[in-house]
């Protein structure tokens, strides 16, 4: 008896060891975060009145990767940017972007804009003149996603 419990505490013993190592060392499915609105989407952009091409850009001053952001930013000088302050007010969020070298000109709440899915930072969302979203990038962008927020300015 005392052979037979001495083997089943030792296989039992390896069955667990196994599957901590397996828990430890399986492929987890972490995810990038999705923004709520997807290409094709026609958002009510009707209180900006659009010209053309635009990015909306959503920003909070407590952001991290919103700050690690602001080179791209800056380097999208000259394109329609509509700056969307994420559950902050609007001043406390112009401050934050004045403090790191952008010129804002007006910044809008989501709520204000009725944008109640663009509520991960940072995100980018590419809309043309009717509202309709072109593209989509979200989080701190790689080099070439980047580039790629950069060329879809005036593109079409």
């Amino acid at each position: 008896m005392d052979k037979w419990l001495s083997r089943a505490a030792n296989i039992s013993i390896i069955a667990i060891a196994i599957s901590a190592v397996f828990v430890v060392t399986r492929p987890r499915n972490v995810s990038q975060p999705q923004p709520g609105y997807q290409v094709g989407d026609t958002l009510d952009l009707s209180k900006l009145s659009l010209t053309g091409d635009t990015l909306l850009i959503a920003t909070r001053s407590t952001c991290r990767f919103c700050t690690e952001s602001m080179e791209l930013y800056r380097s999208l000088a000259g394109a329609n940017i509509v700056w969307v302050a994420v559950d902050e007010d609007v001043a406390k969020n112009r401050q934050y972007l004045l403090d790191h070298g952008l010129a804002p000109g007006a910044v809008h709440t989501q709520s204000e804009l009725a944008l109640s899915e663009l509520s991960i930072t940072p995100t980018i969302v590419a809309v043309n003149a009717k509202g309709v979203v072109r593209n989509t990038w979200v989080g701190r962008l790689p080099a070439d996603r980047a580039a790629e927020v950069r060329s879809s300015i005036g593109s079409r």
